[in-house]
């Protein structure tokens, strides 16, 4: 965690105002859905809420079960490579779905 030496106070409704230079430093817009939670019982954290990097992990299992498919026995040869390309693909599509782009 950055210090960054900036106070704010809680209004009466809990709320509190994220300055500026951070809303601008770390890309958060006005709409941007915002997970709270706490560490160590005394820090309340705001992390920008990003479901679809859950679906980056699950992609890249998903490539690792199909290269494990390729690897049976009873695959064939073209399945396998079949198996492989789909596997490649799904990855990076994952690799892609967790860097945000």
């Amino acid at each position: 965690m950055t210090a960054t030496g900036i106070v704010r106070r809680i209004d009466d409704l809990g709320r509190v105002v994220i300055p500026k230079e951070i809303r601008i430093s770390m890309h958060i817009v006005e709409g941007d859905p915002l997970e709270i939670y706490t560490e160590n019982g005394d820090t309340v954290c705001f992390k920008k809420y990003m479901p679809y990097a859950q679906y980056g992990r699950v992609l890249g299992e998903l490539a690792n079960d199909l290269r494990e498919e390729a690897t049976n026995t009873w695959c064939s040869q073209q399945r396998s490579v079949d198996l492989n390309a789909a596997a490649s693909l799904i990855e990076q599509a994952g690799q892609l779905i967790r860097k945000g782009n």
